[in-house]
C-alpha cells in the first residue's frame, strides 16, 4: 500500500517547457513559409490578382430556379435566380516553373423584404465578411425592389503544368444585413449558395454554362425597429453616466450587441437614446443618488418612446449579522446584498440595482443612498450559510435590521487502515450537496469542497462547515506513479453549532482485481488492447456523469488483460471504453475471504456516424436536431427516450445540430439506423422518411439535405376571440404557433407564416384561463378559420409564505394541482386546467388566470415542513397566506 502526497509542481513546469519548445518551432515554421511566399510573389510581372480578375466583376449572373417566392412582386419574378454563378480565371504564375494559379469568381443575387408586409426593402446594406484573407469582403445595397448583387473572387491553388487541378473551396463567413429603422439581421457562420460552372480558362461564367439548377432560398426578412429616447430629470452627477436597458421576455438586439442587456452613455444633462430595438417590453435602470428603475416600457415597431426618469427619494440602511441563538456574536466578513423590491419588475431589478458590502469585525454593515421603499437583503457567510430579509427604507430616514445565520459546524476525521493503524499525509475531501434541491443527485450540486491532510495520528479537523448539509467524505490517494484516486464513504449530515463525533474512515486496501476485455462472447475471441478500464466506488458506480469520482484507471495490455492491486474490499464497478466497441460496465462484489477478484468483460463492436445538415444550395443549417431511430412526432418525448431497444437495435435518441451544421452519433451497435433531421421552416424529402445508414457503408459521413418551406406553402389561421362575458381579450398571446406571426385587430386575430404540419395552440390572455386546442392539421398553403375562440374568466391567486412570527419566507416552491368534485380525484375530461409548477421568490407567488374550481397547493420551503392547501377558486381575485412550520 502506498499513500503518497500530491505530485510535485516541477513536473508541470517540465510540461510547460515542452509546450514552449513546440511554440517556438511553430513560429519558426511560419516565418519560413512567409519568406517563401514573399519571394514567390515578388518575382511576378507587377500585376496583382485583383487586376487580372477585373473582368470577372462584371460576369453575368446565372439564371434559373423559381425566384423570388410568391408575393415578393411580379416585377422581380422575371429576374435571375439566387444561385450564384462560379467561374474560373487562370493566369500564369511567374517564378513557379510555368505553373498556373487559379481564382474562382462568384456572383450571388438575393432579396431583402419587410417582415410584416413582405415588400421588397430598398436601401438595405448587405455585407459579406469572409474568415480567410484570401477572399476579400464585399458589400452591396438593395435596389428599389429589395434585390442585391454580390460578386467576389476566391484565389485557388497552384495547378500543374498540364492544367489539371482542383478548384478552390468557397470559404464561410459572416452575413449582416442592415437598414435604417430596421433591426439588423446577422448570420454566422454563413456560406452563400453556390453552383459550379464548367468554363474554359480565362472565361467568365454565363447562364448557358450552368451545370445544375439550384432551388431558390427564402428571402431575408427584416423587422421594423423601435426607439427609446429620454432624460433623467435633475441628473445629480453633472457628468456623463451609464444607463442599462433590459428586455423582459426574449433576447435583445441592439446594433453591434446581442444579449439580454444593453448599455449606453448619459450625457452631462442626463439625456440618452437607444435605437434599433426589437419591439417588446423593456426596463431602464440607472444609479444616481439611489436606483432609478422604470419597468414596463413598451416599444412598438416604427415608433419612438419618450421616457422621463426622475430621481427617487433616498434613505439609508444600517444592520448587523448575528449567529442564531446568540445575542452578541457578530459574523465578520459576511457578504450582504441589497436590492429594491419593485412590483412586477421580476429579477431585472435584482440584477440592475444590486449593491454589496462586507460586514466589519462586529458583523455590522451600512448602505447609503438607497431608493425609498421596500428592499430585499441576502447574507452569505464564509461557510455558505444564507439568510434572507426584507426592510422598508423611508425618505431621509435610516432603517435598521438584524439578520441571523446558523453557526458553523465542525468535524474531526480519523483515517486508519484495516489493522487500526493511523494513516498520515492522506488528503480528506468533503463534498457538500444540498439534498433539498438535488435529492440523491446532491453530489453534483457542489456548494463547497473543503480539503485537509491527516497528521501523524491520522486526524484532520474541518471548521466552518455549513450545518444541515449532507457531506460525502472522500479519500484522495496517490500511488507510486502519482496516479490519483478517489475513494468514497457514506454520507453524513452535520448539526448546527455542535461538536460532531469523530468520524473514522477505514482504508482496507488489500484486494487485487484481475480481468480481461474480449472482443466478443465467442470462445475464440481475442483480447482488446488499449482499452480504458475504470474502477469506481460509491456514486461513481451509479452515475455516468463526466465528473463521477473514479477510484483508479488503467489500460489493457496486448492480450486485453488488466490488473488493479491494493484496492478496497468493497462493492465496485468496472467500466470499459474502447475505440470501435460499445462501452460496457460490470458491478462486482468481492467475497470477504477472497484476496483476488477475477472479472471478464465481453465487448460488442460499435460504429460512429458523423454528418452535416445543409439546404439545397449547400448552406449549413443549425438550430435543429437530428433523430436516430425515431419519428418527428415523438421527438423529445420522455416515453420514447426511456423505451428499451430491441435486441440488436440502438435506443432512439437525438442530438443537436451545432452552429456549423454538424452532428454526431457514437457507440452504435445495430447494423443500420435511420436519421431524420428537424429544422424550423425546412423539411426532409421525402417528407417524414428517414435516411437509412448501414454499418457497411463505405463512408461514415452523412449529408442530410433539407428543402426550405416556401412562403406560398406556409399555413395561416384566423378567427375571433373574446372572453366568456363578451369583453375583449387583453395581452393576447399564443403558444405553439410554430413560427407564425400574430396580429390582432379588435376581436379578430390572424396567424400567418406557420410551418405546415400538426400544431396544438394555447391561447392566453390577462385574467383568462389558458385554452388549449386539439391537434390541428395545417396543410401547406392553407388558411384555416377557427371561428369563435372563447376564453373563460379565471381567478388571480396570490400566495404569501410566512413563518410562525409572521415574517416572510423568501424562497420556496409551489405545485398547483386541479381537483375534481370530491377528494383528490382528477378533474373531468375537457376541464382545461393544468398542473402548474412555480418558484416562490420574495415570499409571494402570483398565479393569474387560474380556472375556477377546486385546487390543491403543495408548498415546500427549506427548513420548513411541506404544506398542502385546498382551495375553491371563484371569479375575481383571491389572497391566501400560508404559515409554514419549522422542521424538528
Amino acid at each position: 500500500m502506498n499513500l503518497l502526497p500530491r505530485r510535485p509542481a516541477r513536473d508541470i513546469v517540465t510540461r510547460r517547457g515542452r509546450v514552449g519548445t513546440l511554440t517556438v518551432a511553430g513560429l519558426l515554421l511560419l516565418l519560413v513559409t512567409a519568406l517563401f511566399l514573399a519571394l514567390q510573389s515578388g518575382t511576378g510581372k507587377g500585376e496583382s490578382l485583383d487586376q487580372r480578375s477585373a473582368g470577372v466583376a462584371a460576369a453575368p449572373v446565372n439564371s434559373g430556379g423559381a425566384w423570388p417566392p410568391e408575393g415578393a412582386g411580379a416585377d422581380v419574378a422575371e429576374e435571375t435566380g439566387t444561385s450564384p454563378a462560379k467561374g474560373s480565371v487562370r493566369a500564369p504564375a511567374a517564378g513557379v516553373g510555368g505553373g498556373e494559379q487559379s481564382a474562382e469568381a462568384y456572383s450571388w443575387r438575393g432579396l431583402v423584404i419587410e417582415k410584416i408586409t413582405g415588400r421588397g426593402l430598398s436601401g438595405a446594406r448587405v455585407e459579406l465578411t469572409f474568415e480567410f484573407e484570401e477572399a476579400k469582403d464585399v458589400t452591396a445595397v438593395t435596389d428599389e425592389r429589395g434585390v442585391f448583387d454580390l460578386t467576389w473572387v476566391v484565389p485557388g491553388t497552384a495547378f500543374e503544368q498540364d492544367g489539371a487541378g482542383t478548384d478552390a473551396e468557397q470559404p464561410q463567413g459572416r452575413l449582416e444585413i442592415s437598414a435604417a429603422d430596421f433591426v439588423s439581421l446577422r448570420r454566422y457562420p454563413f456560406c452563400p449558395p453556390r453552383e459550379t460552372l464548367a468554363v474554359a480558362a480565362g472565361d467568365g461564367p454565363s447562364a448557358s454554362e450552368s451545370t445544375a439548377s439550384i432551388a431558390a432560398q427564402p428571402p431575408f426578412a427584416l423587422e421594423r425597429a423601435g426607439w427609446i429616447r429620454g432624460q433623467v430629470a435633475g441628473w445629480g452627477k453633472g457628468e456623463a453616466g451609464e444607463i442599462c436597458l433590459r428586455h423582459w421576455h426574449r433576447e435583445l438586439a441592439l446594433g453591434e450587441e446581442r444579449g439580454a442587456v444593453a448599455r449606453t452613455s448619459l450625457d452631462s444633462a442626463g439625456r440618452f437614446a437607444f435605437t434599433a430595438l426589437v419591439p417588446g417590453q423593456y426596463s431602464l435602470a440607472v444609479q444616481d443618488r439611489g436606483l432609478i428603475f422604470e419597468p414596463g416600457i413598451t416599444v412598438r415597431a416604427g415608433e419612438e418612446t419618450w421616457v422621463e426618469l426622475g430621481a427617487p427619494a433616498t434613505g439609508s440602511l444600517r444592520g448587523q449579522v448575528l449567529l442564531r441563538g446568540r445575542t452578541r456574536s457578530g459574523v465578520a466578513e459576511a457578504e450582504v446584498e441589497v436590492w429594491p423590491t419593485i412590483s412586477g419588475a421580476g429579477s431585472a431589478v435584482e440584477q440592475d440595482g444590486l449593491q454589496k458590502v462586507e460586514t466589519d469585525g462586529e458583523g455590522r454593515f451600512v448602505f447609503e443612498g438607497l431608493r425609498a421603499g421596500g428592499h430585499d437583503l441576502r447574507v452569505r457567510t464564509s461557510w455558505d450559510d444564507i439568510a434572507l430579509g426584507n426592510v422598508t427604507v423611508e425618505q431621509g430616514a435610516e432603517a435598521e435590521i438584524t439578520l441571523r445565520v446558523s453557526p458553523s459546524a465542525e468535524l474531526v476525521v480519523r483515517v486508519i487502515d484495516g489493522e487500526g493503524a493511523p494513516l498520515e499525509e492522506v488528503e480528506v475531501v468533503l463534498i457538500a450537496a444540498d439534498f433539498l434541491e438535488h435529492g440523491d443527485r446532491g453530489l453534483w450540486g457542489i456548494l463547497a469542497t473543503p480539503q485537509e491532510e491527516t497528521d501523524d495520528d491520522g486526524r484532520c479537523a474541518f471548521t466552518r462547515l455549513r450545518a444541515g448539509i449532507a457531506y460525502t467524505p472522500f479519500l484522495e490517494l496517490y500511488d507510486e506513479d502519482w496516479q490519483g484516486s478517489w475513494l468514497e464513504y457514506e454520507t453524513l449530515k452535520l448539526k448546527s453549532g455542535a461538536q460532531q463525533e469523530e468520524l473514522v474512515l477505514v482504508y482496507d486496501g488489500d484486494l487485487t482485481i484481475v480481468g480481461r476485455v474480449l472482443e466478443s462472447e465467442e470462445a475464440t475471441a481475442g483480447g482488446v488492447a488499449g482499452a480504458r478500464v475504470n474502477l469506481a466506488y460509491g456514486h461513481g458506480m451509479h452515475f455516468d456523469h463526466p465528473e463521477a469520482p473514479i477510484y483508479k484507471k488503467t489500460v489493457t495490455g496486448a492480450d486485453g488483460s488488466f490488473r488493479f492491486e491494493d484496492v478496497p474490499r468493497k462493492a465496485c464497478r468496472v467500466s470499459v471504453e474502447a475505440v470501435g466497441f460499445v462501452s460496457e460496465r460490470l458491478a462486482c462484489t468481492p467475497r470477504p475471504d477472497a484476496d483476488i477478484l477475477e472479472v471478464t468483460l465481453h465487448l460488442a463492436p460499435s460504429w460512429d456516424i458523423e454528418g452535416v445538415v445543409v439546404d439545397g444550395d449547400g448552406n449549413t443549417l443549425d438550430g435543429g436536431r437530428v433523430l436516430l431511430n425515431g419519428s418527428l412526432a415523438r421527438m423529445g418525448s420522455k416515453r420514447q427516450s426511456n423505451k428499451a431497444p430491441r435486441p440488436g437495435q440502438d435506443r432512439p435518441q437525438s442530438t443537436a445540430i451545432d452552429s456549423w451544421g454538424r452532428f454526431q452519433f457514437t457507440g452504435l451497435s445495430s447494423d443500420s439506423v435511420g436519421l431524420l433531421a428537424a429544422v424550423p421552416f425546412y423539411r426532409q424529402e421525402p417528407a417524414g422518411q428517414s435516411v437509412v445508414v448501414f454499418r457497411s457503408s463505405p463512408s461514415p459521413f452523412v449529408t442530410l439535405v433539407l428543402e426550405p418551406v416556401p412562403m406560398a406553402e406556409r399555413a395561416a389561421l384566423r378567427g375571433r376571440i373574446e372572453m366568456a362575458d363578451g369583453s375583449p381579450v387583453e395581452d393576447l398571446a399564443v403558444r405553439g404557433k410554430r413560427g407564425g406571426t400574430l396580429t390582432q385587430e379588435g376581436d379578430s386575430f390572424t396567424l400567418r407564416g406557420m410551418e405546415p404540419g400538426r400544431a396544438s395552440l394555447t391561447f392566453m390572455g390577462r385574467g383568462a384561463v389558458p385554452l388549449r386546442t386539439q391537434a390541428l392539421e395545417l396543410a401547406p398553403g392553407s388558411e384555416m378559420d377557427l371561428g369563435l375562440v372563447e376564453l373563460r374568466l379565471g381567478t388571480d391567486l396570490k400566495v404569501r409564505l410566512v413563518d410562525e412570527n409572521g415574517r416572510r419566507i423568501k424562497r420556496g416552491g409551489c405545485v398547483a394541482r386541479p381537483l375534481g368534485k370530491q377528494g383528490r380525484d382528477k378533474p373531468p375530461a375537457g376541464d382545461g386546467r393544468e398542473v402548474l409548477r412555480r418558484d416562490i421568490t420574495n415570499g409571494e407567488l402570483e398565479l393569474p388566470g387560474l380556472g375556477r374550481g377546486r385546487w390543491l397547493l403543495e408548498i415546500k420551503a427549506r427548513d420548513y415542513k411541506a404544506q398542502e392547501v385546498f382551495l375553491r377558486l371563484k371569479k375575481g381575485q383571491q389572497m391566501r397566506v400560508v404559515t409554514m412550520e419549522p422542521k424538528g
